[in-house]
């Protein structure tokens, strides 16, 4: 290593961990809050990786320190549900082929990097590859420190130990055979002073925004050590720094696919040779033994292309291609989820939001959605109404990034919309319960004012619904012309299977399920038709948890699906303590539920809920170990809940969004119950509750329910189900599907196979 070279490695090496988000984003503000960070994953077919990276970015460096203003995947035509994991994670997800369509479609990773200048804004970008393992926000903070601390600084690439997946286990090194093989020999050869790259074809790395568009990127495999040797001639060696990361694992390649992905990097090495050097020969003959015995020959070829630098594109052409100008702003603007660290969080008693009074990112317009709550319970709910929580919490979320909500609700609805549409006063759920010909006209009434709004209101951009079947089906009658609908999928689709296996939205009705495990069990029409995957929020509680009282607690409407009888029959029999809480038949209360059997003209005791609380409930109850309070509200539903040793949901259905089970661990009380539908993917089983297999295993966890912390509970819950993510989801969605209908894309991406 020559003189030079040494110099360098003592200045320009860096430790991750030297610096905190907190740091970084106190000086990045100090200049007026106008550098903005962008992190790009491009990614194909990384379902299995993607999601826990996004979350871990939007948690920690979007909704916790602001460190970054956008999170990126560049998806290059995944074939799995890599798009909808990383849309539901908090993501923007950009489809590559669509990204400045006129200067035609490339290939590979480089690719999708090149394409994402164009689709993004950061004047600062980190790259990161999309199926990282253990992944922690450190790599980006770590990327980052050298751009904002030394701002001669304009390339930084990360160095690690690669692990190396063997079968008695995993090795301490021994990934990274490429590098060792073939690229460091030949950059020492050729380019000595990139020799003390430690891992030169890292794919993480970080840059200036100003920088990286006056480089060309080869569009497959060689973009790294393309980028690394141009970089190099563009801004001397000094400009250049690595930091150290300490570890990372990833998945590793079989031996043929190196040998392809050794061609493709030879050739971007060999194309910046000095002129007159030999070029490398752009074809690769491996071999794999035939039936026969023998081995046959198996030609590649190595087609290595490369884009031209972005600032020579701009130069060139107008159009799609030209990078909006950044807003002027006093502070930094997030762009990827539209959320502030320091912004006030709604709750109950506080819900005016001022219309517009945090403008769209740059580059997003704002929107007039209409919100379909349908006709059942007031929003927010004075008591039972998960789905109308999700609904109040989402309007809000809405209003405060600078959206125009109208809701269609019923009378009684306090939610801060800008207006309302309504065709009852009250809410009808009491009525649900009842025989199909008192209760069919209900929904539809309330479809007709819908309908009638969204013909007559030429400012409404899109239509979210929430009204099961009889929202879509009746919006899909509407002429051309009309808003687009994205119907939130909320209950079990085997309700309803023979809607959802020929419902055609023809485009303009599309479907967003509210986790993985409801769309895997959907109909593969309906799948075709599902843009994505957005969980359920709820408001984040600022209080910590109380400490737990003597009562586990049951916390929705008792109906034989929901197996509260389990919970009630093995607390009667180990001893617990439990409190019913809920609903019953559309009947708040046991006062509600007796007047009605008084009453010799009503059909209650034909209630399906109703006579399974008779026949498996009522025999249980004793007032005292175990009773029903009836549905709660207010502050003593709050009480109840933050009190509660744990929540018991030992589930009889596919639970497909879990809207009670995000409520209790919000309030940092542990979960206990059944591995049914989502379930075991809110609850991390040991930490912040237990997954059953069996009655026997969920009353055997009831007596470890001290070994939960409660704290920890809140705090995974409170950066994982943050209000903020589920709205700029949703807000993506309607992006997407308003765009597809404007160009008379009738396509919907298939999320699910």
């Amino acid at each position: 290593m020559d003189d030079e070279v040494v110099r360098w490695f003592a200045s320009r090496t860096f430790h991750g961990w030297t610096w905190t988000a907190g740091d970084l984003t106190a000086l990045l503000r100090s200049d007026g809050g106008s550098t903005g960070v962008t992190v790009v994953l491009p990614a194909r077919n990384e379902q299995a990786t993607v999601g826990a990276i996004v979350e871990t970015l939007v948690r920690d460096l979007v909704l916790g320190t602001p460190l970054v203003d956008e999170v990126v995947v560049m998806d290059s035509g995944s074939t799995d549900r890599t798009a909808a994991v990383a849309t539901a994670a908090g993501a923007r997800v950009v489809h590559v082929d669509r990204v400045a369509p006129d200067l035609g479609v490339g290939r590979g990773k480089g690719d999708a990097l090149w394409k994402s200048l164009f689709a993004t804004e950061g004047d600062l970008l980190v790259f990161l590859d999309a199926d990282l393992r253990d992944f922690t926000s450190s790599y980006v903070v770590g990327l980052l420190g050298p751009l904002v601390l030394h701002p001669e600084v304009s390339y930084v690439k990360a160095t690690y130990d690669r692990p190396m997946a063997t079968t008695p286990g995993v090795a301490p090194a021994g990934g990274g055979r490429v590098t060792e093989l073939l690229a460091r020999p030949l950059l020492n050869a050729w380019w000595p002073q990139l020799s003390g790259f430690v891992q030169p074809l890292s794919g993480e790395y970080a840059g200036r925004r100003a920088v990286l568009e006056q480089v060309p990127f080869v569009t497959g495999y060689g973009v790294e050590v393309g980028l690394l040797i141009d970089l190099l001639a563009l801004v001397g060696l000094n400009g250049l720094a690595q930091v150290d990361l300490e570890r990372r694992v990833h998945r590793h390649q079989p031996d043929q696919s190196l040998g392809r992905m050794s061609g493709e990097l030879l050739q971007a090495m060999g194309r910046r040779l000095p002129p007159g050097a030999p070029r490398p020969r752009a074809e690769l003959d491996q071999y794999v033994r035939g039936p026969g015995g023998g081995y046959e020959v198996v030609p590649w070829l190595l087609p290595t292309t490369e884009r031209p630098p972005v600032a020579t594109v701009r130069r060139a052409v107008d159009g799609p291609t030209q990078r909006p100008a950044r807003a002027a702003t006093a502070g930094r603007v997030p762009l990827g989820v539209a959320v502030a660290s320091d912004r006030p969080r709604p709750t109950d008693a506080s819900r005016e939001v001022a219309a517009g009074s945090i403008a769209p990112p740059p580059g997003r317009p704002a929107r007039t959605v209409l919100v379909n709550a349908g006709p059942w319970i007031a929003v927010p709910p004075a008591d039972y109404g998960g789905i109308e929580n999700v609904i109040a919490t989402l309007v809000d979320e809405l209003r405060r990034a600078g959206h125009r909500v109208v809701l269609a609700t019923v009378r009684a609805s306090t939610a801060a919309a800008d207006d309302l549409v309504c065709a009852f006063d009250e809410g009808q759920l009491p009525r649900l319960a009842g025989p199909y010909g008192d209760v069919v006209g209900i929904a539809h009434a309330h479809m007709q004012a819908v309908v009638d709004r969204v013909l007559a209101d030429p400012t409404i951009d899109v239509v979210h619904g929430h009204l099961e079947v009889v929202g879509p089906a009746t919006l899909a009658c509407l002429p051309p012309g009309t808003p687009p609908v994205l119907q939130t999928l909320h209950w079990d689709l085997a309700k309803h299977e023979r809607f959802y296996g020929s419902f055609d939205g023809r485009g303009r009705i599309a479907f967003a399920a509210v986790s993985d495990s409801q769309l895997a069990a959907a109909p593969a029409n309906l799948r075709r038709q599902t843009l994505g995957v957005v969980p359920l929020a709820a408001p984040v509680d600022p209080r910590p948890p109380e400490p737990p009282g003597e009562h586990l607690l049951t916390l929705g409407r008792l109906t034989a699906l929901k197996g509260y009888d389990v919970a009630a029959r093995v607390c009667r029999r180990h001893g617990h303590r439990l409190v019913m809480a809920g609903p019953l038949g559309g009947l708040a209360d046991r006062d509600a539920l007796e007047r009605a059997l008084a009453d010799p003209d009503s059909r209650v005791r034909g209630y399906p809920d109703v006579r399974h609380f008779f026949a498996d409930i009522e025999p249980l109850l004793d007032g005292d170990l175990v009773r029903w309070v009836g549905a709660v509200g207010g502050d003593a539903k709050d009480r109840l809940l933050r009190t509660a040793r744990a929540v018991l949901f030992p589930l009889r259905w596919n639970e497909p969004g879990g809207t009670a089970i995000v409520e209790a661990l919000l309030a940092g009380v542990p979960v206990v119950g059944f591995r049914r539908g989502v379930l075991p993917s809110l609850v991390d089983h040991g930490v912040t509750g237990f997954v059953a297999d069996t009655e026997d295993e969920l009353a055997a966890y009831l007596d470890r329910i001290d070994e939960i912390d409660r704290a920890e509970v809140w705090r995974r819950a409170s950066s994982r189900f943050a209000p903020a993510g589920m709205a700029a989801a949703y807000v993506r969605l309607y992006d997407d599907l308003i765009e597809r209908c404007r160009s008379g894309d009738r396509r919907l991406a298939q999320v699910a196979s």
